[in-house]
């Protein structure tokens, strides 16, 4: 394949910039990405913080011990892989 020139492209992430207004003619128009601080707010606003732990729970319910006080030990264990939240950060 000797006669095949190389070719450069480009890609961007789809979520890097957002489409502000497509013109008439195709055009499109972005807006600004958003700062670190700004999109750290946008995840915030995400998180539903009348959800609680389960803390509160697990400490009236009585302790099991010293089972509780490691992660990763006791009954508890279970239960914290059900409440953790991901958040993801490509957004």
């Amino acid at each position: 394949m000797s006669g095949v020139r190389a070719v450069r492209i480009s890609i961007e992430s789809a979520c890097e910039k957002q489409v502000h207004e497509v013109g008439l003619d195709g055009t499109e128009t972005y807006l600004p990405p958003l700062s670190m601080s700004q999109n750290l707010a946008r995840l915030a606003q995400r998180i539903d913080f009348s959800q609680g732990s389960g803390s509160e729970e697990e400490e009236a319910a009585g302790t099991e011990g010293d089972a509780q006080d490691w992660p990763g030990a006791g009954s508890s264990a279970d239960q914290d892989d059900e409440e953790e939240v991901s958040v993801d950060w490509n957004v």
